[in-house]
């Protein structure tokens, strides 16, 4: 996995993954960041269109996105998303694993019965696997508001 904030790689290459810039939300430095296709928490999974609430206040519908930090071992939710899981009735201090899938740009794959990419590029993580695995809400004030949010 090579990271940079320039195009280093023609979008149509297999195995690209898009990254976003979270700096028009808030943010006060560049993050490797990008939309995430799907969220597994102990098997579960959690798509953006699964998730309660209406759109942002600028229109467009919320997505999930994921900050990729080396220096992580488990898995902050921030406090929006964080509320919303337990109020679908789930406990997120208690899972022991979290995946994250994400769609390659250049993923042509189609989901038959769906018409939809799959997403072919997972990270995972587990109690099982990392004795320092955790999952913990965290604030951004940056980004809980209902402007960015």
């Amino acid at each position: 996995l090579t990271l940079s904030s320039d195009s280093i790689i023609p979008m149509s290459a297999p195995n690209v993954l898009p990254l976003v810039d979270l700096r028009p939300l808030g943010d006060f430095v560049e993050h490797y960041a990008c939309e995430v296709h799907e969220l597994l928490f102990d098997g579960v999974c959690i798509k953006a269109q699964d998730l309660g609430g209406e759109a942002g206040k600028k229109g467009r519908p919320r997505q999930i996105v994921a900050v990729f930090d080396t220096g992580l071992t488990g898995c902050l939710l921030t406090q929006p998303f964080w509320d919303e899981l337990v109020s679908q009735g789930m406990d997120p201090g208690q899972f022991s694993s979290v995946g994250v899938g994400i769609k390659e740009e250049g993923s042509q794959r189609q989901d038959a019965e769906k018409g939809d990419k799959r997403s072919i590029f997972t990270i995972n993580s587990s109690s099982s696997t990392n004795r320092l695995f955790y999952v913990a809400p965290i604030s951004l004030d940056w980004f809980d508001d209902e402007e960015t949010a």
